[in-house]
């Protein structure tokens, strides 16, 4: 290639003419660049074919090796037979390794293939069934049957993976909602509809029937009351309309009022209702009846569910009534709202709560009283504190046997001293009915006991109303 040039001539070298020759050197390393290319690439190429070659190359066997062939070809025949035969069964993955070539290489029997093959294939119909959470029908039953139905809700929320595989565990349905609904045996469905499908449907039911915007207050009714109505009426009502006649009850005592009257949504369903002004016919409110699981369900979160009512004049739970009074912030119309908050708190007996702001109120309490303010005509805020004034009543008797024992253990009732004070009921008084006969000294009057009356400064209480009522 360099053969036209003279090493000899001039001194110079073959190094020295590349470099004053600039035009040479770069076609110089060009030319070297792509030959170094293309020495990789066919060396490259040749290591690939020897590689594939050499794989290729059957493995030589000795005639016990292709006995051995032989048999497993028939083994692995039977195999496949039983195994389509038998679905349900594990599929054992049976290893036989073959004798050794004389390179010392451990040759994989056809048979380990194929039962290899035979595994995967049963593992992907367990995938698909699974899917989406990659867990077993029966163990996913087992983790959640030991949640509570509130759990169990609160992972259904999760994803919609989860809700989807709950929705497909029946069993969950049946004993969950069985539990939430209070059933002491399984339903009888209609003929068309399962088990799963009654309860799944009950379930979007209760869903709607619970997807009411709340008011603004709500008060617990419960089953003892002022019996405003004959209480007598209500025993039958009570069996054959367990749910609604306290709702009924409710209704009926409060037509007492005389500025509002309360008018239900659609006549003979005591659901939802309008409150009215009596004066100017126009809406000032509106209420609901709830049930005490409704409220559950509804409120789960709300603190007034966790109070109780420890009084033994209030009996038990028998649901809410929610109610919103627009007229609250109307000054004209306060003896309206006064008139009906004390005639709904006394009513009820129950504990009310402001919604928007978590505040509640009893509307009974323990209150510590004086004597001096028990008895006499005006005694017991004239007597609008107790809660019954009726002689028959359980409050009053063990009011009057309260107050007597009292008296006794201080050593200045009639029982202990001659002469000495007694508690007396006057029955038909607009007043306080509770007085005494005897003596009683004057420093006894700042004696204190502990009575169950009835909230009269409940509606002072700015922070439940948003102001003061009264």
């Amino acid at each position: 290639m360099y053969r036209g040039i003279n090493h000899s001539s001039g001194g110079g070298s073959f190094l020295q003419l590349l470099l004053k020759n600039k035009n040479l050197l770069f076609i110089t390393s060009i030319a070297t660049t792509i030959t170094y290319f293309i020495y990789n690439v066919l060396f490259k190429t040749k290591s690939i074919d020897s590689s594939s070659s050499s794989s290729s190359k059957p493995t030589t066997t000795t005639e016990t090796d292709s006995e051995n062939t032989k048999t497993t070809n028939v083994e692995q025949q039977t195999n496949i037979d039983n195994n389509n035969n038998n679905n349900n069964s594990n599929v054992k993955t049976d290893i036989i390794t073959s004798p050794t070539d004389n390179n010392n290489n451990t040759v994989t029997s056809p048979r380990t293939k194929i039962n290899i093959q035979l595994q995967k294939q049963k593992a992907l119909p367990i995938t698909k069934v699974n899917d989406p959470i990659q867990l077993p029908y029966s163990l996913l039953v087992s983790i959640f049957e030991s949640l509570s139905y509130k759990d169990v809700q609160r992972l259904k929320s999760v994803n919609s993976y989860w809700n989807k595989m709950l929705c497909k565990l029946d069993k969950i349905w049946q004993r969950f909602i069985i539990d939430k609904w209070g059933f002491s045996a399984l339903p009888t469905p209609k003929p068309d509809i399962e088990y799963a499908n009654f309860f799944k449907l009950k379930y979007i039911e209760e869903k709607k029937r619970l997807g009411f915007k709340p008011e603004q207050f709500i008060i617990s009714v419960h089953e003892q009351c002022s019996d405003f109505t004959d209480p007598a009426r209500w025993k039958m009502e009570r069996v054959f309309s367990a749910q609604v006649w306290w709702r009924k009850r409710l209704l009926e005592e409060l037509q007492g009022l005389t500025l509002t009257r309360l008018e239900l949504t659609e006549k003979g369903q005591f659901d939802t209702g309008s409150i009215v002004s009596a004066n100017k016919n126009q809406v000032v409110g509106s209420f609901r009846f709830i049930d005490s699981y409704d409220a559950r369900a509804k409120f789960e979160s709300h603190k007034f569910l966790e109070l109780s009512n420890e009084s033994p004049f209030t009996g038990e739970l028998l649901g809410y009534f929610s109610f919103t009074l627009h007229s609250l912030e109307s000054d004209e119309l306060q003896q309206l709202n006064a008139e009906f908050l004390r005639t709904i708190t006394f009513q009820t007996r129950g504990i009310i709560t402001n919604l928007k702001n978590e505040v509640s109120a009893r509307s009974i309490l323990l209150e510590t009283c004086k004597l001096k303010h028990i008895f006499g005509k005006g005694g017991m805020n004239d007597g609008d504190c107790l809660l019954d004034t009726d002689l028959q009543s359980t409050y009053i008797v063990s009011l009057i046997e309260e107050i007597q024992k009292f008296l006794d253990n201080k050593g200045i009732g009639y029982n202990k001293v001659e002469g000495g004070a007694k508690v007396n009921f006057v029955d038909q008084t607009s007043h306080n009915p509770i007085r005494y006969t005897g003596h009683l000294p004057s420093e006894a009057l700042t004696l204190e006991l502990p009575l169950w009356i009835y909230n009269t400064v409940i509606l002072s209480n700015r922070r439940l109303w948003g102001r003061r009522l009264e």
